[in-house]
């Protein structure tokens, strides 16, 4: 069987997209396999050569996060600005040649290790548990410090994984300490990396009172000093209930007061 040139979608409802989604949808799909590969290897995606919802979504937020106008009127510009044909039937369209001056843009931009942290760690948000602490994607997360996957809490094993996801692809060397605890990774990392308010791509760590029980995040925008939104594994979809111990990976509204007994002890950064 021969191996597709292009990337296949599948699972994604295209009469239902965005304007700009069904852009992004036209650039991937337009790629060369190996070309294609190449990014989703970059963000630690699996499933190579096809272009699911998740996919979708995390390129579409890279995108924003790297203000690329996906818009037709965007394209439009990107086509004149790169000399490429946008009149007539070509007005708006993207095609291989297109797609191509896209990858290589994005190829070229200069690497925020920040922000390439968040990218990947969006990537995952939707992954859930198919029993507690366990199912494929969650016992990849688990692996990443010490190779097992034995049904532990994977908060900051989702953290460490997505760390070792950006090592490996910008070939940088994380100073965070390599653990799946979390009150371990915060006191024997460096006291260099502790800052005293969130910034984007840093880890926030909780702990439950007095207990070496914690939680953490990546923190995925600032909305004020005291107000942020995360990425965090292993919690819940609600603001409400347990917040450690959850089901999957999910975006989080965050504050300074933390809830119940549980606190924030501080911020690192990762890079």
């Amino acid at each position: 069987m021969l191996t597709p040139t292009t990337p296949t979608v599948d699972g994604i409802d295209e009469n239902n997209l965005s304007e700009g989604e069904r852009n992004v949808l036209l650039v991937l799909r337009n790629l060369p396999t190996d070309k294609f590969n190449a990014l989703k290897e970059r963000f630690g995606l699996s499933h190579p050569s096809y272009i699911g919802p998740m996919t979708l979504d995390v390129f579409v937020q890279f995108a924003k996060s790297k203000n690329i106008d996906i818009s037709t009127e965007g394209i439009s510009a990107f086509k004149r600005a790169n000399g490429l044909t946008d009149t007539g039937d070509f007005e708006g369209r993207i095609g291989p040649t297109t797609a191509m001056a896209y990858y290589e843009q994005l190829s070229k931009k200069e690497s925020n290790l920040n922000q390439e942290l968040v990218n990947v760690a969006a990537a995952y948000v939707g992954v859930r548990e198919q029993r507690h602490n366990r199912g494929s994607e969650v016992e990849k997360f688990q692996k990443a410090v010490d190779g097992q996957a034995v049904g532990e809490p994977w908060c900051m094993s989702f953290v460490q994984y997505c760390i070792k996801v950006v090592e490996e692809n910008c070939q940088v060397n994380s100073e965070v300490f390599k653990s799946e605890h979390c009150i371990t990774v915060w006191n024997r990392s460096s006291q260099n990396l502790r800052l005293s308010a969130p910034e984007v791509g840093c880890l926030v760590i909780w702990q439950k009172g007095q207990t070496t029980s914690g939680h953490v995040g990546i923190v995925e925008r600032v909305k004020s000093q005291s107000s942020f939104t995360t990425i965090e594994g292993n919690t819940g979809g609600s603001s409400t209930g347990n917040q450690r111990e959850g089901e999957g990976v999910h975006r989080k509204p965050r504050d300074m007061n933390g809830w119940g007994s549980t606190r924030i002890i501080g911020f690192l950064k990762a890079f």
